[in-house]
This record gives structure tokens, sequence and C-alpha cells, in this order.
């Protein structure tokens, strides 16, 4: 039994393993030969074949120049790639910059009213979408602390996230495999052009990365520790960042979620438990410290106005709109009375939107949204 546990364990791992490696690859090969327009007719599948082919000898090649290196030569390259990151990344904020649109604009608003008034000034919004009160929390008390102009603080906060985000997936890269293999992936992070393109705008994809990238550090460092404190240390770390990574973006949450998969099918019930346990703590009492920090500054909300988590999928299924914003399922969600009629709604408007597309509508869906989302770079406006 145990055996057929491994084998199957394998079997996901490897399959996810290579789901990732194409999901990559098709942004990274539509970001370069295929956008062009906003037609969304460009996805050539001989181009991306092609490209995704060409692209992975390239790493190939790097890779068998990385083993000829002794570790030293390595190390100095892995803190000069961070370095040069860092700078590029920092240019790239301010000559290419982003005007700030839709939710962000709405948090920027807020900014300049609660240091004008003390106050909220939009409830409406925040009761709609509870997802960005944090961040607007964490933007407002950066600017009061650092009391320089926001552009350069909000663009200085991107750049810190990026680069903190390259250095734990080179850690983890190092220690789940070796040091060529961490420092090839470190060349991919500082060799991607969408953090260049992200950079300026910060928002969500960008300020949740170092958390989920420590997250994913974390858990695997501490997977297989045996120590009770180190195990209890680690936990507490992870619950908490898990939490504000939550906060910040609701996908981040998924990290936590394959961690316990993991170990429902790897270890024995109780070290399971003796695992989670710590996680649980960490992340109650941070949901309860940001909690109780929201319910100060937003005094006025009303929760039956909110949109649950399925309002985003039901628009990322959306062919009309490539899942994208959709005013029409902006209008749907609010027309329920409240939360609870809301997520009803949004469920069966999934399971049509799934049924009408079948699972290769689906699937071509998933793959324009993914080259327009991490190929394009330009946050959709």
């Amino acid at each position: 039994m145990k055996n057929l546990v491994n084998k199957m364990f394998n079997f996901v791992n490897n399959f996810l393993l290579i789901f990732t490696i194409i999901c990559f690859s098709i942004s990274l090969i539509g970001a370069i030969f295929f956008y062009t327009n906003r037609s969304y007719d460009y996805l050539n599948p001989l181009v991306l074949i092609v490209g995704s082919i060409v692209y992975f000898l390239l790493l190939i090649k790097l890779y068998k120049v990385i083993i000829k290196l002794d570790d030293k030569k390595k190390k100095i390259i892995v803190g000069i790639l961070l370095g040069l990151q860092f700078i590029l990344l920092l240019i790239s904020a301010f000559v290419i910059s982003s005007i700030p649109q839709v939710d962000l604009i709405h948090i920027l608003t807020e900014i300049n009213s609660l240091n004008d008034t003390g106050s909220i000034l939009n409830n409406v919004y925040y009761s709609v979408y509870p997802n960005n009160r944090f961040l607007l929390i964490i933007l407002y008390g950066l600017q009061k602390i650092i009391p320089i102009s926001n552009q350069i603080l909000f663009s200085l906060l991107s750049t810190i996230c990026i680069s903190v985000m390259s250095l734990f997936t080179y850690k983890t890269v190092n220690k789940v495999w070796d040091l060529n293999k961490g420092l090839l992936s470190l060349f991919i992070c500082v060799s991607s052009p969408i953090f260049y393109l992200y950079v300026s705008y910060y928002y969500t994809d960008v300020l949740m990365l170092p958390f989920s990238s420590i997250l994913i550090y974390l858990i695997v460092k501490t997977k297989d520790e045996k120590n009770l404190k180190s195990n209890v240390l680690y936990g507490l770390l992870i619950g908490i960042i898990a939490i504000i990574g939550y906060k910040i973006r609701a996908v981040a949450i998924f990290i936590l979620v394959a961690y316990f998969v993991y170990l429902i099918f790897t270890k024995k019930i109780l070290i399971v438990l003796k695992k989670f346990a710590p996680i649980i703590i960490g992340a109650i009492l941070t949901i309860t410290c940001i909690g109780t920090i929201e319910n100060k500054f937003f005094t006025n909300v009303n929760v039956d106005k909110e949109f649950p988590m399925t309002h985003w999928i039901m628009m990322g299924v959306n062919e009309k709109s490539y899942g994208y914003y959709s005013q029409d399922d902006y209008n749907l969600s609010s027309s329920a009375s409240n939360v609870s009629e809301r997520t009803d709604l949004n469920i069966k408007e999934i399971k049509n939107r799934l049924s009408d597309l079948g699972p290769f509508g689906t699937v071509k869906l998933l793959v324009v949204k993914l080259v327009s989302v991490w190929g394009k770079g330009d946050y959709s406006y």
C-alpha cells in the first residue's frame, strides 16, 4: 500500500513539474513572439513549440557551463545576479512608468483621504472588495513611516519584493536539488522580462511574491525536520507568512493546501498533526491581528455586499471577456442580496460556463489568459 501511495505521489509530482514547465514556456515564448495587439488572435502552436525548444536548449547549454564552475565562482555569480536584478528592477520601475488603474487608483485615493481626513472615503468599494483592505493598510503604513514620495517608496517596495522572490527561489531550488540548479533558476528569474514590466505596478501580483517564495522555502526546509523546537518555530512562521500572503492575494494559501496534501500522503497522522498544529496557531494569531487592525480602519463596511472568491473564479471562466474583468459579471454578483446567495449564484454560473466551454475550450481560455497576463506585461491596461 505504501509503495502504491509513493508511486501515486511521484506521478502527481512529476505531472505538476511538467505542467509548470509548460505554463512557464507558454508565458515566456508567448511574450516574445505572439502579443502584438488586443485581438487575442495570436497563439501560433508551431512558434510556441519551436520557441520553447530553442529556449530550453539554451538553458541546457547554460547549465553545462554552470556545472564546470567551482562553488566559489557560482556563489559570486549568485551575488552578482541578485545585485544586477535589483538595479535593473529599480531602473525599470522609473523608466517604464505605469499609470495606476482601477483597484490601485482606489487604494491611492484612500491613502490621500487617510492622510487628509483620517477616514476611509469609499466604504462601498471596500465592502465589495475586502481583499484590498490589508493592501491599503500596508501601503498607507509604509508611507507614514518612510516620508518620501509614494512613487519612489512603492517602486522600491516592488523592487524588493521581486528581488526577495528571486533569492528564495534560488535558495529553494538549491536546497531541493543543488547549487547548479539553484544558479540556473536564478538566471531564469533575472532574465524573465515580465518582472521588469510589472515592477512599476505595485499591486497584489507583485507584492505577494516574496511571501509565496519564502513560504515554499520554509516548507521545503521543515518538511522532513524532526526536531520539535524547529518544527514549532518553522510552523509558526509558515502560518504567519501564509496568512499575510493570503490577505494580500488569496492564491498564496494554495501553497499551504498543497503542503497539507503532501503531508497526508507521505507522513503518519501524528506527524501531520505535530507539523500543522503550530501552523494553525500562527495562522489564527495572524488573522486575528490583521482582522483587529482592519476593523479599526474600516468601521462602516457592509458585509452583505462582499464579493466571495467564487466571483473571481466566475470571471476567470468568462469566455467573452477572456477571463478578465467583466461589468456583466459585476452586475450579476451585485444582484444577490448577501454573500451566501452571491456564492450560490456564482457557482451556478461557473458550472454553466465550464459546461459550455468543454475541456478543450477551458484549456484554450486558460492558455490565452496565461500568455496575456504573464506575457504581455502591461497589467491589461
